[in-house]
């Protein structure tokens, strides 16, 4: 981990996000509670799957306050929720159709942190930090 504080730079990691969280499977128990490359893997795509449904409650369950706080500053939002539906409303239709297709390059775990890069063939290598809080791994931070 970098020691970064922002979570959402921008629309173009969030669609990022969106397709690589789709292509990832998710079984059983709440989203990120496994332990280790599972948890990571299932806190990414519950995330996904929460903005490609436009659930935006689902999707900020999955964010660290640090990462909710900071998508509400990104998308000019009171609330949570709110930054989510904005965030939600900027991915097309062609980001949605095109989940399967990209795959996770990697999954590194340290102790209660995590990072995950994507390799993308629409925008190349995007990384993702989770942090372990409460049981769960959440999204913390999108590069």
């Amino acid at each position: 981990m970098r020691g970064r504080t922002r979570v959402f730079r921008g629309g173009r990691q969030a669609v990022t996000l969106a397709v690589c969280g789709l292509a990832v499977a998710a079984c059983g128990g709440a989203p990120g509670e496994a332990k280790g490359e599972k948890g990571v893997r299932d806190a990414v795509t519950a995330f996904a799957r929460a903005l490609v449904d436009d659930d935006p409650k689902a999707a900020c369950d999955q964010l660290t306050d640090n990462a909710k706080r900071n998508a509400m500053a990104t998308f000019h939002a009171d609330t949570c929720e709110k930054a989510m539906e904005r965030l939600a409303a900027s991915l097309h239709d062609s980001t949605r159709k095109q989940a399967e297709d990209v795959p996770i390059a990697q999954v590194k775990i340290d102790g209660g942190n995590a990072s995950v890069v994507f390799a993308t063939k629409f925008i190349g290598e995007q990384d993702f930090d989770l942090k372990r809080v409460d049981g769960r791994w959440l999204l913390d931070d999108i590069d």
